[in-house]
């Protein structure tokens, strides 16, 4: 209803004195002659708020939007302002969601007026609808949820901030804290996409709220420690029953397992990425276990002393390379930082492997394979060319 009954004629109506000249800029248009005061709600294809110029900035941007999105979205922030400055749009927010959300009116017929009206309207409504669903979802009371949706969407911040089309589009954040908790709670795929998805909707409405959005889900994080330890609790307290505990005793097993089967053959092992096939017949539960979940392990079995061999040859060459172009590239070119982080590289790849099996494979050796080609490639590319060799003439009398 406050929305409604506020407003400010964008061009004034008879017998209607505007609010432009007024030091406030708040006041309801007062009437002349005893004629009720018009709002925007009456009319919101012709009034606006244009007491603050940022209405008219973000009226303008919604249309700079819808314009040029289907018709050239490489130049989406080359915007026609400010000639012959590149990106301008980037300059204020893009309201690239309230643009998708208004495009349809656009493509309808109507005007930019008409299309921020709505789209400033929908940011209070869908605001507070998005908050009572969830507080609903959370607590299971429908009057709770209404009053905190109203709460929500109609409170001195977006009241006092009806220019600003970008603040007032807060919907996604109660589904993507919903989504959060839901992750914390129960972290799985489907749970993480729906967080980011709502997250990144968010973040698309407005530049401040994705900063705002962050700080708020690093804190929730902070204030909700047992939701992401308590695995990492588990697993050092194996408690009985718990997933951690399930995962730990078929880890040793499988690195039983693969000790046995490196045993039995020391020298070239039973074949490469073959200890699926043959884990059955080197444990006493003869059970089929997919991978040792150890790298070393991994290779002793398929490849035996031979194979650690060429992982150590492998990893010796790797820190080489990185030595050797660290010290011919000079400091603060891209191939020195890359050739600096190959020792940090190799020992995370050795700490990550020692509970899986992430290297074998050809995908494994793909990763290592393109880590040394991209500081090969670095290393190249800064490396000045060499000055072309001096051409001694014959002396003359």
């Amino acid at each position: 209803m406050l929305v409604v009954w506020s407003g400010t004629p964008l061009r004034q109506p008879p017998g209607v004195r505007s609010t432009l000249s007024q030091p406030s800029g708040e006041r309801l248009p007062l009437p002349e002659s005893g004629a009720p005061g018009r709002t925007f709600a009456s009319d919101p294809a012709h009034l606006s708020r244009n007491e603050n110029g940022d209405t008219l900035l973000n009226t303008w941007i919604v249309a700079w939007v819808i314009h040029q999105a289907p018709r050239a979205p490489l130049q989406l922030f080359n915007a026609n302002i400010f000639y012959p400055e590149p990106n301008t749009l980037a300059y204020s927010e893009a309201l690239l969601v309230q643009s998708a959300m208004g495009a349809p009116l656009v493509w309808a017929g109507a005007s930019p007026v008409l299309t921020y009206n709505i789209l400033l309207i929908a940011g209070f409504a869908l605001t507070g609808w998005a908050a009572c669903l969830v507080l609903v979802r959370w607590t299971g009371d429908w009057w709770a949820g209404l009053a905190g949706g109203l709460v929500f969407g109609f409170n001195a911040h977006t009241l006092t901030r009806m220019p600003h089309l970008q603040a007032l589009h807060v919907e996604f954040l109660p589904f993507a804290l919903l989504a959060f908790d839901r992750l914390l709670v129960d972290p799985r795929a489907r749970h993480a996409v729906s967080f980011a998805v709502w997250f990144v909707l968010q973040a698309l409405a407005s530049f401040y709220l994705l900063v705002i959005t962050s700080v708020g889900f690093a804190v929730a994080i902070a204030v909700r420690p047992e939701a992401w330890t308590g695995k990492i609790v588990k697993s050092l307290v194996m408690q009985r029953g718990s997933f951690e505990s399930y995962s730990t005793l078929v880890r040793f097993y499988a690195w039983q397992t693969a000790l046995n089967m490196f045993l039995h053959f020391p020298w070239l092992g039973v074949g490469y990425d073959s200890f699926r096939f043959f884990s059955r017949e080197f444990n006493a539960l003869t059970l089929n276990l997919g991978a040792a979940e150890n790298f070393v392990f991994e290779t002793a079995a398929g490849l035996g002393i031979g194979g650690v061999a060429i992982v150590v040859w492998m990893a010796r060459a790797l820190r080489r390379l990185g030595k050797s172009v660290q010290g011919a590239m000079p400091e603060g070119t891209r191939a020195y930082a890359l050739a600096k982080l190959s020792g940090p590289f190799l020992v995370a790849v050795a700490v990550a492997n020692m509970t899986g099996d992430n290297l074998i494979g050809m995908m494994g050796v793909a990763q290592l394979a393109v880590f040394s080609a991209l500081l090969v490639t670095a290393a190249r590319i800064e490396t000045p060319p060499l000055a072309e060799p001096r051409t001694w003439m014959p002396a003359t009398e």
